[in-house]
């Protein structure tokens, strides 16, 4: 047993620089390992700065005439021609900026884009607090896009959601927000969402659901906030045929407007208590008169049902729908 133990030891004492060399060894594998990925991590950054500046070479021009009028879908018979527009047969009207209320302007800004006078365009810190409002206030409580990006989106790009879009729509939003006034880009944005019911534009929407002309008649808290939360899913939240869903995402405005100082305590509980069915005008509610609308509420249904589209899409996307109407039948 001893002579074994003395030829163990011999073997240590043999190489006495092996376990030296061994954390040599595991050093260096640790630097090239190191090196490696800083090379790896900078040509990321050049081939995603490449990549970055190809998206904002191939992104579309500040078109004035688009940004002034919506994206409305186009929708096609079964020849493929054009039957109508989602934005129907009314005319729109549009008002200046300094024409609409402020408790109007307040009510979008506390749920779209509460930080829209501080921005640059794009508001890094609206993705945490989008999660945030959501998570507090209930889903839909506010969105992660800024006012500015929804213009854009909604103006001049389509609803493909890739990296591509998402890199020219933070491009033309900086260089919107560089070309136009915060008010004129607030113009923009009211003037051309879709309110539902064959209503483009917060005139059209105030005159759709309340029979009140929004520059000339005064406009409740209750009925800012209403008007407010109807964008983002316009049908859903449809006050004349989901007067309580709209009730509810009325009132989750009107939380919101309170939260930002834009009305008291007491004027959020008081609005917050008036059913909307009392609010709308009812009579109103068939005044859209669309051509051939069985059949595309049939088709919005479908659309509705996607998972790939979004309801703002549906309206302001600037899509092509292919159908199979027959007009002649």
């Amino acid at each position: 047993m001893s002579e074994y133990n003395s030829r163990q030891e011999r073997r240590k004492m043999k190489n006495p620089k092996e376990k030296g060399k061994k954390k040599k060894g595991k050093k260096g594998t640790f630097k090239k390992i190191l090196l490696s990925l800083v090379v790896l991590f900078l040509i990321g950054i050049a081939v995603g700065g490449i990549t970055a500046i190809a998206y904002i070479n191939n992104a579309p021009e500040l078109d004035p005439d688009s940004l002034a009028n919506p994206q409305s879908s186009v929708i096609l018979d079964r020849d493929d021609e054009e039957v109508q527009t989602l934005a129907g047969s009314k005319s729109r009207e549009v008002a200046k900026i300094d024409e609409i209320p402020d408790v109007v302007k307040n009510a979008f800004i506390s749920v779209e884009d509460t930080r829209f006078y501080k921005h640059f365009g794009i508001d890094p810190r609206r993705i945490g607090g989008a999660v945030l409002a959501n998570f507090k206030n209930g889903f839909g409580a506010e969105g992660a896009s800024t006012i500015t990006q929804q213009v854009i989106k909604n103006s001049l790009l389509t609803s493909e959601k890739s990296l591509e879009r998402k890199v020219q729509e933070a491009y033309l939003s900086i260089k919107l927000e560089q070309q136009y006034t915060k008010d004129q880009i607030l113009e923009m944005y009211v003037n051309k969402i879709y309110f539902g019911n064959g209503a483009w534009g917060v005139v059209d929407a105030a005159e759709t659901y309340f029979d009140k002309n929004i520059t000339e008649d005064e406009l409740t808290p209750g009925e800012a906030a209403l008007l407010a939360g109807l964008p983002q899913r316009p049908t859903a939240y449809d006050p004349f045929d989901h007067p309580e869903v709209a009730e509810e995402r009325r009132n989750t405005v009107l939380s919101l407007m309170k939260k930002q100082g834009v009305i008291t305590a007491e004027e959020a509980k008081k609005y917050s208590a008036i059913k909307v069915s009392d609010m709308v005008v009812q009579s109103n509610k068939d005044k859209t008169g669309e051509q051939y609308k069985v059949f595309i509420d049939r088709v919005v249904k479908e659309l509705q049902e996607r998972k790939d589209i979004s309801e703002k899409d549906i309206y302001s996307g600037g899509l092509t729908i292919h159908t199979t109407l027959d007009t002649n039948a």
